[in-house]
C-alpha cells in the first residue's frame, strides 16, 4: 500500500485507486480488520502480526504521532499537497526504522514500487498478439523459410517467456505465495504456460509444430488481454483463507495447463477447418491436455476432502469441469480412431477430419463456461476462482 500512496503523492495513480487503498488502510487502522494499528509504509510484512508495523507507544509523543500521522496523510492527499505527503511518509518510515527491528528490506520496497509502476500486462498482451499474428501469417504463407527465421522466432519466444517469468517471480516474491490467487493471476499463469509451450516448440522446423508455437504466443496475448480486463485493481494481497492450502499450486497449475493446451488446440482446429494439417501432433497435445485436466480434477477432489469434508459436492465448477473432461475424451477417442484407420473412419477422408476439427472448436465452449461462466453466472463454492 505504500507503493500506491507514494504513487498518489506523485499524481500518477487514479483517484479511485487512492480512495480504495486509503479506505482499506483506514478500516485497518481503526480496528475494523484487526485491533492494532498498521501504518502503510511496510504493507508486505507479516500481516498475521500487524503490530510489528506500528510499535507500542512508549510516550505521549508517540501516541500523538501515531494518532495524527495517518489523519495528516489523508488530509495532504485530499488537498493534493503531494510534497507534504511524501515528506510525512518519509517521517513515518524513519520512525518505523528507529523503533521496529523486523521490517521488509529496502530492496523489497524498491521491487514493489518498480513492479507497480511497470504496468506491463496490456503492452505485453498487445505485443504477443501482434507477434503471434505475424508469425502465424508467415507460417501459413511462406513455403520456404531461412535459418535466420527459425532463430528469430525462437529468440522472440524465449525473450517473451523470460520476461513474464520475471514478472511472475516478482509477484511471488512480493506476495509470499504462488500467483494463483484470483482471475488476474491465473490468466497470467496461463499466458506463461502458453509462452513456455511456444518456446519448447519453436526449436523445430516442422510446419505443423511451428504453427503450435505461433499459436502459443497468440494464446498468451489473449490470456494477458483477459488478465488486463479482469485486473480492475490487482493489488498484491494475502491469499484468502479458502486458498491457503498446499493443494493450491498443484491443482490450479494442472487445470490451467490443460486450459492453455485446449486453447491452442482450438486455434489449430479453427485453421484445420480451412487447411489440411497432420492431426497426430494435434492428438498428442490433446492427450496431454486431458491428462492434466484429469489430474487437476483429482487433486481438486483431494483438496475438497480436506477443506469441505467430502470429495465431491457437485458444485457448478466441479460439474462443468467433469463435463469438459467427458467432451474432450470423446475428441481423444475420435482422434485415435482417425489415426488407427478404424473402418468407416479413414484418415484420408477429409470430411471426417473437418468434423473432428469442428468438434474441437465447439468443445472449447465448455472450457469457457467452466472458467468464466461459472464465476459470473452460476456462482458456487468456486466463485472466487
Amino acid at each position: 500500500m505504500l507503493t500506491l500512496l507514494t504513487m498518489a503523492a506523485s499524481a500518477s495513480t487514479p483517484n479511485a485507486r487512492v480512495e480504495e487503498a486509503w479506505g482499506r488502510l483506514y478500516i485497518t487502522h481503526n480496528g475494523r480488520i484487526c485491533p492494532m494499528s498498521v501504518v502503510c509504509c511496510y504493507p508486505m510484512a507479516d500481516m498475521e502480526n500487524p503490530a510489528i508495523l506500528w510499535p507500542e507507544a512508549e510516550s505521549e509523543e508517540d501516541v500523538f504521532f501515531q494518532d495524527r500521522a495517518l489523519s495528516l496523510l489523508y488530509m495532504y492527499l485530499y488537498e493534493e499537497d503531494f510534497d507534504a505527503a511524501v515528506h510525512l511518509l518519509e517521517k513515518i518510515r524513519l520512525y518505523q526504522e528507529k523503533h521496529i527491528d523486523n521490517l521488509p528490506s529496502n530492496f523489497r520496497m524498491r521491487v514493489e514500487q518498480a513492479f507497480h509502476r511497470l504496468k506491463y500486462t496490456k503492452p505485453l498482451a498487445m505485443l504477443c498478439l501482434t507477434i503471434g499474428l505475424v508469425l502465424l501469417l508467415l507460417e501459413l504463407l511462406l513455403v520456404r523459410k531461412s535459418e535466420a527465421y527459425y532463430w528469430t522466432r525462437e529468440g522472440i519466444a524465449v525473450c517473451l517467456c523470460l520476461f513474464l517469468t520475471l514478472m511472475l517471480a516478482a509477484r511471488w516474491y512480493l506476495s509470499g505465495h504462488v500467483p494463483f490467487g484470483g482471475g488476474h493471476e491465473t490468466m497470467q499463469v496461463m499466458a506463461w504456460f502458453a509462452l513456455l509451450i511456444a518456446t519448447l516448440l519453436s526449436v523445430t522446423s516442422s510446419q505443423t509444430v511451428t504453427l503450435f508455437s505461433s499459436l502459443g504466443i497468440l494464446t498468451a496475448g489473449f490470456a494477458l488481454l483477459v488478465s488486463n480486463m479482469a485486473a480492475y485493481n490487482p493489488e498484491i494481497d494475502e491469499l484468502m483463507p479458502a486458498l491457503q492450502s498446499p493443494w493450491l499450486a498443484t491443482h490450479v497449475s494442472s487445470v490451467m495447463l490443460s486450459y492453455t493446451l485446449f486453447t491452442i488446440l482450438t486455434l489449430i482446429s479453427a485453421i484445420g477447418l480451412f487447411k489440411r494439417s497432420d492431426i497426430r501432433i494435434h492428438l498428442i497435445l490433446l492427450d496431454v491436455a486431458v491428462v492434466f485436466l484429469t489430474i487437476g480434477i483429482v487433486l481438486g477432489s483431494l483438496w475438497a476432502k480436506t477443506a469441505w469434508g467430502t470429495y465431491w459436492n457437485w458444485d457448478p465448477k466441479e460439474t462443468w469441469a467433469l463435463i469438459t473432461l467427458c467432451i474432450y475424451l470423446v475428441a481423444v477417442v475420435w482422434g485415435h480412431c482417425l489415426i488407427a484407420k478404424t473402418p468407416g473412419v479413414s484418415p484420408q477422408n477429409e470430411k471426417h477430419r473437418w468434423w473432428f476439427h469442428l468438434y474441437c472448436v465447439l468443445a472449447f465452449v465448455s472450457v469457457i463456461i467452466t472458467y468464466f461462466g461459472v464465476n459470473f453466472i452460476f456462482g458456487g463454492l468456486h466463485s472466487y476462482a
